[in-house]
């Protein structure tokens, strides 16, 4: 594919963008290994300024198996937001409830 789009003219792409985007195509984000999965799901709690059990990261990377890098770091940061506020520890309730309104399987 990168080959294909090195002989398009920037014209081509654009209209096949604007097409695209006219249609609502949604763009694909790549499915990581499971190894980097968990170590994501560390480092974003990191960022998020909180810690995973190994057993919250086991289950979080079982339950979402397709969940892209940037569906981590979203549904990260709406669990620790959410769990702050109601004072309450992270858990795979709290994710899956988040989960619902990031649209994560």
């Amino acid at each position: 594919m990168a080959g294909l789009i090195a002989y398009l003219s920037s014209d081509a792409i654009d209209g096949w963008l604007y097409q695209r985007s006219r249609d609502g195509v949604l763009l694909p984000w790549p499915v990581l290994r499971i190894r980097h999965v968990e170590r994501l799901w560390r480092l974003q709690a990191e960022q998020c300024g909180t810690s995973l059990s190994g057993e919250l990261v086991n289950a979080l990377t079982a339950t979402y198996p397709k969940a892209s890098g940037r569906d981590i770091k979203e549904l990260m940061k709406l669990a620790t937001r959410y769990a702050k506020a109601k004072q309450i520890a992270l858990s795979e309730d709290v994710f899956g409830l988040c989960a619902q309104f990031r649209a994560i399987d």
